[in-house]
């Protein structure tokens, strides 16, 4: 499967489609991190997200932002993991993202579970 993401990216490099472009790198970053590869999964998504830049797709670059949360969050990085998710409910707090919204509040469910606070958990948990 890597090999035929990598020709993708090659592809998409070529056309310079930059939402195309975000997407395979963050399945590099997924099979990275499948890995536990988390550098690597790190620089895949900053990639994708300098090829976004600040005007392309604000549902990507929300989604991508809740991933390096969980990356961070697997890193026990709570500070990052915070301030991620913070950059993606900044982008998709809007009907029209309810998803990612509800991923955002089950991530902040995740940290709060992970540092001990388990009644803050349990509030983000019921916002999904």
């Amino acid at each position: 499967a890597l090999s035929y993401f990598n020709e993708a990216l090659e592809v998409n490099y070529q056309t310079e489609r930059p939402v195309s472009i975000a997407n395979n790198l963050t399945e590099l970053a997924l099979v990275a991190r499948q890995k536990d590869d988390y550098d690597n999964a790190e620089n895949f998504y900053r990639e994708a997200l300098n090829w976004l830049g600040e005007t392309n797709s604000p549902q990507t670059r929300s989604a991508i932002y809740l991933d390096l949360a969980e990356l961070e969050l697997s890193r026990n990085n709570f500070s990052d993991t915070r301030n991620y998710i913070d950059q993606a409910k900044k982008l998709s707090d809007s009907k029209e993202f309810l998803y990612l919204t509800a991923r955002s509040h089950a991530l902040l469910g995740k940290l709060h579970q992970a540092k001990g606070d388990f009644s803050e958990s349990l509030n983000e948990y019921r916002k999904v």
